[in-house]
C-alpha cells in the first residue's frame, strides 16, 4: 500500500456513516477517551475467498492508541493522544474529524516517517478535502509515546461545541495497521462520534 493508497483508506475510513456516541449531557472544554489496549487491525486479503477483511494484531504496539484528549477552550482546538508505543522511524499517520452544531465537518492530520519524525500537519475541511490556512501546530513525543496537536477555534469557524472521531494508521512489519480511539472494535459500520464538547 503507497501513502497515497494509505490516505484514501484513512479518509475512506473517516467518510463511514457514524455510529452516535452522543448520550449524556454535553461536557464542558474538556473530554478524554479511553481506548482499548492490543486493538488494532489490519486490512489483509484471504486467499481463499478472495475477500478482505480486518485482521487483529494484538502483538504490535506501535501506534496503539491507549487515551485521546479533546480539548476545546476559548482560543483553540487540542488533542492530546498517548499511545501504548511510538517508535521513532516508523510510520504514523493521525487522524481526527470534527463536526460542529451546525453538522459542519473537517478533518486534521499528522505524518510522520523515517524521513520526516517530527511530522508534518494540515487541517483541511471535511467536503471539499481543501487545505484550510490556520496557524496548526504539533508535537510528537517519542519519549513519551504523545502526539499534541492544536489549531485556532477561528480556522473552523468559532464553532460552540465539536464532536470527534480520532483514528491512526501505521505501517509496521510490512502490514498497514489502524486503532480507532473509540471502540476495540473495527469495521465498515462506522466510526463513531464522541460526546460534545463545549467551548471552554
Amino acid at each position: 500500500m503507497t501513502r497515497t493508497a494509505l490516505r484514501r483508506t484513512l479518509l475512506a475510513l473517516l467518510t463511514l456513516p457514524a455510529l452516535a456516541l452522543t448520550a449524556g449531557p454535553a461536557a464542558a472544554a474538556e473530554l478524554s477517551v479511553i481506548d482499548t489496549r492490543h486493538d488494532l487491525r489490519s486490512l489483509e486479503m484471504n486467499e481463499d475467498d478472495q475477500q478482505i477483511r480486518w485482521v487483529k494484531a494484538p502483538e504490535i504496539k506501535h501506534g496503539d492508541i491507549g487515551r485521546v484528549l479533546y480539548n476545546h477552550s476559548e482560543r483553540r482546538v487540542a488533542m492530546r493522544t498517548r499511545y501504548v508505543d511510538l517508535e521513532r522511524g516508523k510510520q504514523v499517520q493521525f487522524a481526527t474529524r470534527f463536526r460542529d452544531e451546525n453538522s459542519k465537518k473537517a478533518y486534521i492530520q499528522v505524518r510522520a516517517n523515517a524521513s520526516n519524525p517530527a511530522g508534518r500537519s494540515t487541517l483541511r475541511d471535511y467536503r471539499t478535502d481543501e487545505k484550510i490556512e490556520c496557524a496548526v501546530t504539533h508535537k510528537i513525543d517519542y519519549a513519551k509515546n504523545t502526539l499534541v496537536v492544536s489549531f485556532p477555534r477561528t480556522c473552523i469557524g468559532d464553532p460552540r461545541r465539536l464532536e470527534f472521531t480520532t483514528i491512526t494508521a501505521v505501517r509496521y512489519s510490512g502490514k498497514f495497521l489502524f486503532d480507532n480511539a473509540h471502540t476495540d472494535r473495527f469495521g465498515f459500520g462506522g466510526m463513531g462520534w464522541s460526546k460534545p464538547v463545549r467551548q471552554g
